[in-house]
């Protein structure tokens, strides 16, 4: 018999908890590769009007009325990788005026 106004240890049962564990992914084993960006400063030539320089770092690719386009031609024929991304983006600017492949500019 159990005396009364005793504090007793008792096991306290508890709702065992569920464990869970995420399901791998089906396609956790592909690995994406990484998509340079590269990017093109743009700036007005000193030749004639409507063109533009676009360069590349400190490399002047080519002068251009299309300067994305003529970048992406220039970098096509030097054998670049088709899935790089290019931005164009004008001096002084805080973001990029126009982005695409290189495999969709020339063509």
């Amino acid at each position: 018999m159990r005396p009364t106004g005793a504090i007793m240890a008792e096991t306290v049962l508890t709702m065992p908890l569920a464990v869970e564990t995420a399901r791998p992914s089906p396609r956790a084993h592909l690995v994406r590769p990484l998509i340079a960006t590269l990017r093109l400063e743009v700036r007005p030539s000193s030749g004639s009007a409507g063109t533009f320089g676009v360069l590349l770092g400190e490399r002047l690719l080519r002068t251009s009325e299309t300067p994305l386009l003529s970048a992406a031609s220039v970098l096509l024929a030097e054998g670049i990788n088709p899935t790089t991304v290019l931005e164009m983006w004008w001096p002084r600017s805080t973001e990029f005026a126009l982005r695409g492949r290189v495999r969709v500019w020339p063509g």
